[in-house]
């Protein structure tokens, strides 16, 4: 797709791959794969744009669980503004096996900072199994570990992140 818009994203050269199987409406069947890869583009709102379908909600759902955590209280002093969002690469891979989501690379180059994160997602039950690693500017990356549902994800900071890290150039 040469580029795609809405009210709330917009996004140049997108190639996406999947073969999936056991389609159904709570999911619990899914399995096969899924690979994502945008050149560009912006996003605000994204939770307003992956809550209109179940497959948004899916392909978008690192990106949505990191706008949550960033308005956590004490992360939202570490992690910035994660709402309105120019990036020039969006990456995923994503297998999927009896409706468990496994994010075998899923990462987001952006203006704000660069994320990766890996780890799985119970799509049935929207639960959160997932490591998240945010680079901001020129600090060491910073390790999230995030469990909980898609709508309450808790977080805890890897604080060895913050002692193993060193510190780009």
């Amino acid at each position: 797709i040469g580029e795609a818009r809405h009210q709330f994203a917009s996004a140049k050269d997108i190639s996406l791959e999947w073969d999936l199987k056991g389609i159904t409406p709570s999911l619990d069947s899914l399995g096969g794969f899924a690979t994502l890869k945008v050149a560009g583009g912006h996003f605000s709102a994204l939770d307003s744009l992956a809550g209109r379908s179940k497959v948004l909600k899916v392909l978008t759902l690192p990106f949505v669980v990191l706008q949550n955590i960033g308005r956590v209280p004490i992360l939202n002093k570490v992690l910035p503004e994660f709402n309105t969002v120019t990036f020039t690469e969006i990456t995923g891979d994503y297998g999927f096996e009896r409706g468990v989501m496994t994010l075998r690379r899923c990462a987001m180059r952006s203006s704000v900072a660069n994320v990766d994160a890996t780890g799985t997602a119970n799509l049935p039950g929207e639960t959160l199994a997932v490591t998240v690693m945010s680079q901001v500017g020129r600090l060491a990356p910073i390790g999230i570990d995030v469990t909980g549902t898609f709508d309450e994800p808790k977080t805890r900071l890897k604080a060895s992140t913050l002692i193993n890290q060193p510190v780009s150039k």
